[in-house]
């Protein structure tokens, strides 16, 4: 279950990070202390719609309320998945939609135009990922069967040095840089069995890859 992109929107427009992940994992532990919302500016910047103190707890009352009934509907064995989906999908418009008449005019409208930004960056995401995809069968269908027993032999000397470096006792950034400069020589070893061809589309991949962060910034602003 998961809660709809125009709720996801609201509540994370006043929700830092640390907050969602901490309402998460208390609605998963079974605790009876009422947690809190960080109470934000009107001012802040992680509070473009300028939500009223009341109005931040009403929301994140709303969602936490939401992932519990998500996780009671999860563990419901009468009902069908279809059936659990429609359920969460109208408790969801109902509670969302009466907190939309807690709002004013300008910011219904605030969080129109935060949402109309996020479709357009998930859509940019939807549709790389159907040209990755793409490119991956075609790669992956092509691998003869020697390619994918050293392919799959690089894959495990690469995840042993990956774990020794996670375990070792270097700083988070040594073990970042060290980590980049595995995953670069183990990507130039498997190009290295590749065809020209299959060499072509994964290069093509990993260029995806880098140049979705920009693709979705562009998105967000409507260019």
């Amino acid at each position: 279950m998961f809660l709809s992109n125009r709720l996801r929107v609201a509540s994370t427009l006043i929700l830092s990070a640390a907050a969602v992940f901490a309402a998460a994992h208390i609605c998963t532990a079974q605790t009876t202390a009422a947690p809190q919302p960080p109470i934000l500016s009107l001012s802040d910047t992680r509070n473009p719609i300028h939500y009223t103190p009341d109005q931040q707890r009403q929301l994140f009352k709303m969602r936490l309320d939401l992932q519990n009934e998500a996780l009671q509907l999860k563990s419901d064995k009468t009902m069908t998945d279809a059936q659990k989906q429609t359920k969460f999908a109208a408790n969801e418009k109902s509670d969302f939609d009466a907190f939309k008449a807690t709002l004013s005019p300008t910011q219904n409208a605030l969080i129109k135009q935060q949402v109309t930004k996020q479709k357009a960056v998930f859509d940019v995401r939807r549709q790389n990922a159907v040209i990755y995809q793409g490119l991956k069968d075609k790669l992956t269908a092509s691998l003869s069967d020697t390619q994918k027993k050293e392919a799959e032999a690089l894959k495990t000397a690469e995840q042993s040095k990956a774990d020794t470096i996670n375990e070792s006792s270097a700083t988070p950034d040594v073990k970042r840089k060290q980590l980049l400069a595995l995953q670069s020589d183990a990507e130039a070893k498997l190009e290295a069995i590749f065809t020209p061809s299959q060499k072509s589309w994964f290069e093509q991949m990993n260029a995806l890859n880098a140049a979705e962060p920009a693709a979705e910034a562009k998105a967000a602003r409507g260019q």
